[in-house]
């Protein structure tokens, strides 16, 4: 009796770590409305919630989404690589604490829901590292607003943010 209790609850010891290692992705299972650049209303199934340590968004050559559905501050430099559609839930506020780079021939399309009020705020962490702003965009690389509210910081010296 003692080890069929040992093995089940190693089982669902084991079952329990596998959970927590899955991605955000895996438990997105409602549907998340947003605008689009036309003003359509569209929904969005197959996404990855934003936490603070959400700071790698896309992969080259991929098409993904992500969604701020609390306000957070993610609070390493985010990199963005491929297509990266972002949508910012009504009322939220995404922080990014220490800038937003732009990788080579990617694209960060940024979307919000019906009330366009989801906000983003790209800010350096540090005054002192100058090459980059608030968000930084590499060759070919590209920033698309199509709702919500973007807020960047440049460093100095007449620098944009963007």
């Amino acid at each position: 009796m003692k080890n069929s209790t040992q093995r089940l609850i190693s089982a669902m010891l084991t079952v329990c770590m596998i959970l927590v290692l899955l991605p955000a992705v895996a438990f997105a299972a409602e549907s998340v409305g947003y605008v689009d650049h036309q003003g359509i209303a569209k929904t969005c199934d197959d996404y990855t919630i934003i936490t603070a340590d959400t700071d790698t968004w896309g992969s080259d050559g991929s098409t993904v989404w992500y969604v701020a559905d609390t306000t957070v501050t993610v609070t390493d430099r985010i990199s963005v690589s491929g297509n990266v559609n972002l949508l910012l839930k009504d009322g939220v506020t995404l922080k990014a604490g220490d800038s937003i780079t732009i990788n080579e021939g990617a694209v960060l399309t940024i979307y919000a829901q019906n009330g366009q009020t989801g906000k983003l705020e790209a800010k350096l962490k540090s005054l002192a590292e100058a090459y980059y702003n608030g968000i930084y965009v590499s060759s070919n690389g590209a920033v698309i607003l199509n709702g919500g509210t973007l807020t960047a910081q440049g460093c100095c010296n007449g620098r944009a943010a963007i």
